[in-house]
């Protein structure tokens, strides 16, 4: 949970530092953000995936041992399929705070590998906002879309998320 706690920029100096030197070295490829984005959301997923594994019955699983299932079938057929919602909710948290994700990847980008939200600032910074305004609605578009996707393989409604229980 480390990651979660750190300041963006600590742990992407952190990653810059670790993959500039000895035998992986990184920096200045697109690798190095893919390692980073894996490393600073990766809490998101644990948690959500820890999560929907806790709410499964051992019971569930005990009675699919019982019938004769190995512990990979029972993996394979009962537990992961109760789990998929769960690790979708976290795939999509995942996804939707990166797209904005500014402050690790000030320190890791590359002139050659920009995201949408550096694209967004150097806009921003060159006081020309139109450009900013629309890489900011494909933004918001794409995080949209993004849940949406997750509701239609869930079998929810958009109107879903938003009800009291």
């Amino acid at each position: 949970m480390l990651p979660f706690i750190l300041p963006g920029i600590v742990v992407g100096v952190a990653i810059l530092v670790g993959f500039s030197s000895g035998l992986i070295i990184l920096s200045g490829t697109w690798m190095i953000m893919v390692v980073g984005f894996f490393i600073r959301r990766m809490p998101y997923i644990f948690r959500s995936t820890t999560a929907s594994l806790s709410q499964i019955d051992v019971a569930v699983e005990e009675a699919s041992t019982i019938i004769g299932a190995s512990w990979l079938t029972t993996f394979r057929k009962i537990t992961l399929p109760l789990m998929a919602p769960g690790i979708l909710a976290g795939a999509v948290i995942s996804f939707s705070t990166l797209m904005g994700e500014l402050s690790t990847t000030v320190i890791l980008y590359s002139a050659r590998w920009k995201t949408i939200s550096i694209a967004i600032v150097e806009y921003l910074f060159s006081a020309t906002i139109g450009p900013a305004y629309t890489l900011g609605t494909i933004l918001i578009v794409l995080v949209l879309a993004a849940i949406f996707l997750a509701n239609r393989i869930l079998g929810r409604r958009m109107s879903q998320m938003f009800k009291m229980v």
